[in-house]
């Protein structure tokens, strides 16, 4: 059971940077259909979302929070919603308290969400060019503000990380796409 207090428009912002990664549509990866919510038991919470091709992180410091690690669904925020939200877990359960608006949805375990080496693709410094799919970095540039960092991987089959320069907490991940050898 974990709980976290945040302010609404901050958990809106958050959503909004990082659903463009969910795989709604089961065609690539079903069981990433929805955001990671980690939160660290102090005064952070983190949100991943990843379909198969993109991988989007946002983190944010909040105002209390409890250890936990669930996956939640993408939701939208209702009008007229007090400022502050609370956000709770119970076993199979994420309860969104609004103020005058409350909402439950079924969680799922982050079991596989676990199993991405996202440490790792953050950490690379090498730098070089590689081939992505324009949707996806379109995609990963929503909500971004003016100014970007761009980071490569060590080779041509790792993807870019997007790093907003104004907000170090959202950080975005584009797979890059495979090279055909034989085209002119």
């Amino acid at each position: 059971m974990g709980k976290i207090v945040i302010k609404t428009e901050k958990i809106d912002e958050m959503i909004k940077s990082v659903k463009h990664a969910t795989d709604n549509t089961g065609l690539y990866l079903g069981e990433f259909n929805g955001i990671w919510l980690k939160a660290d038991g102090k005064s952070e919470i983190t949100m991943i979302t990843c379909d198969g091709h993109r991988l989007f992180m946002n983190k944010c410091k909040v105002e209390k929070c409890t250890k936990f690690n669930v996956v939640i669904p993408v939701i939208k925020i209702p009008k007229d919603v007090a400022a502050i939200t609370i956000i709770e877990t119970r076993l199979d359960f994420v309860s969104f308290d609004f103020g005058n608006v409350k909402m439950t949805y079924r969680s799922h375990n982050p079991e596989r969400f676990e199993k991405l080496e996202i440490d790792s693709f953050l950490k690379r410094e090498n730098k070089f060019s590689i081939c992505v799919n324009p949707n996806y970095l379109k995609d990963a540039l929503k909500n971004m503000n003016n100014m970007i960092e761009l980071k490569f991987g060590r080779s041509d089959t790792d993807g870019i990380i997007i790093q907003d320069c104004t907000n170090e907490n959202e950080i975005k991940y584009v797979l890059p796409m495979r090279k055909n050898r034989y085209s002119y």
